[in-house]
């Protein structure tokens, strides 16, 4: 079973979510935090491939943070996100955590269109969206 927080940015979804999931139980995931994951494991990927070698390419990322600042990634970031978009549809993250927690009781932070919440629908039919 997972319930879904829907809302506008800085209503308060998270702390919802936090309160929520303390006081039953559930594991509690955020739209936004898949995303970032998601694409850090990409750059890591990709790095490791570079250099061969996984802390030689998490210095590298060090490296470039430093170099650039946190907002390197950021912009960097925005692009795979809607690249994957583009790519694979509006429900792709949503779809990448059901695929890794549909057998849990969670909740979701984030979720923003029809389809995401369609795509929690298809892997758990007993949702509650709030």
């Amino acid at each position: 079973m997972a319930i879904v927080i829907i809302g506008g940015t800085g209503v308060g979804k998270s702390t919802v979510g936090n309160i929520i999931s303390q006081r039953i139980g559930y594991q509690l995931y955020e739209v936004g935090h898949v995303v970032k994951q998601l694409y850090f494991e990409k750059v890591q990927r990709e790095n490791i491939l570079i250099y061969g070698d996984k802390t030689i390419a998490q210095s590298k990322i060090d490296e470039l943070t430093n170099v650039h600042g946190k907002d390197y990634f950021t912009r960097k970031r925005l692009q795979y996100t809607g690249e994957m978009v583009r790519k694979y549809g509006n429900d792709y993250f949503i779809r990448a955590l059901m695929s890794v927690h549909a057998e849990e009781r969670i909740i979701i932070v984030g979720a923003r269109t029809f389809s995401e919440m369609n795509a929690v629908l298809e892997k758990m039919p007993n949702t509650y969206f709030v």
